[in-house]
């Protein structure tokens, strides 16, 4: 998905990205800047995991409180048929 944007990028448009970013930000920066984006995407990625994770959970509990409520529907016309 990150490489989408670089498929209308050229060598020489990038090699300038790359320069006008060095001349922004210094050399000395960039590495603590690139550190920074790398933890920021780990807390994204973790976070997306959670709440992926707690929506699985939360169908789980849905789906068997309604097989609870269906077992306890088909119990009672069990009893009111006999």
């Amino acid at each position: 998905m990150i490489y989408l944007f670089l498929n209308f990028l050229g060598t020489g448009e990038l090699i300038f990205t790359v320069l006008i970013f060095i001349l922004l930000f210094g050399a000395d920066k960039i590495p603590s800047f690139s550190r920074n984006i790398a933890m920021l995407i780990n807390k994204l990625k973790d976070a997306s995991e959670d709440i992926k994770r707690e929506i699985n959970n939360s169908n789980l509990d849905i789906k068997s409180n309604i097989d609870e409520e269906i077992d306890q529907i088909l119990k009672s016309k069990k009893n009111k048929n006999k």
